[in-house]
């Protein structure tokens, strides 16, 4: 059968991508209040004011094109969901359409359509979750380790 939802690492490629920004919302606080501190605060005060609201439209652009990000992901995410189950549960219905009349007599179909839903649902929540969550958080986990490397003196 077609599968619609495509490669996995496809959709793993297209949210490491609208995930690149995250990284940068804890690291963007520290850097920028770091910055501020450092050259903002110990040189000339009478352009502070100016710098400090430059850095605060920048940070705030970041959280931005983080939200549009996770919008982004999060459609995505569970469009490739919803795709998934209905292609799960058209090749499990071509499945019980082969089955024969003995199986049927042998179980109840009310057992079997509510195992069919569940589990359907169960496999897709962990197969649209799963790579999302490893791509998010490895790059979480990149970025936020080359941003706080200057700070640990290696």
């Amino acid at each position: 059968m077609y599968h619609s939802t495509g490669p996995i690492w496809a959709f793993s490629a297209r949210t490491c991508s609208a995930q690149a920004p995250f990284p940068a919302s804890p690291c963007c606080s520290l850097l920028g209040a770091r910055y501020i501190t450092k050259n903002v605060l110990e040189g000339d005060l009478t352009l502070a004011a100016g710098k400090i609201l430059q850095t605060g439209l920048i940070m705030l652009l970041l959280i931005l094109l983080q939200a549009g990000c996770a919008y982004f992901t999060d459609y995505k995410g569970h469009a490739m969901g919803a795709m998934m189950e209905r292609d799960m549960r058209a090749e499990l219905f071509e499945h019980c359409q082969r089955l024969s009349f003995s199986y049927y007599d042998d179980h109840s179909v009310g057992d079997l359509m509510a195992r069919i839903t569940g589990d359907s649902l169960s496999l897709t929540e962990f197969f649209h979750h799963c790579p999302e969550d490893i791509v998010v958080n490895l790059i979480k986990f990149v970025g936020a380790s080359s941003s706080f490397s200057p700070f640990t003196g290696s």
